[in-house]
């Protein structure tokens, strides 16, 4: 349930817009560490969503190889 609390759907043009990706810091001790999270908010039910870690990290890996390869304008 820490890592993974639910299913749900989260449309593409929201994953390919950066600016809806966040760079946070998470201290523990002394050690800090950087991770992407991504907000979400069903516009469906309003229901909030928080993507994390190393899934974010993924989608966000994906939207710039989706951007880096995009033909045309």
């Amino acid at each position: 349930p820490f890592e993974v609390s639910d299913v749900f759907e989260v449309p593409l043009a929201f994953l390919m817009d950066p600016a809806n990706y966040e760079r946070r810091l998470f201290r523990l001790g002394g050690t800090a560490r950087a991770f992407y999270a991504v907000p979400y908010e069903s516009p469906a039910n309003g229901r909030r969503f928080f993507i994390w870690g190393a899934t974010a990290a993924m989608l966000r890996n994906l939207y710039q190889f989706l951007r880096a390869t995009r033909i045309g304008p």
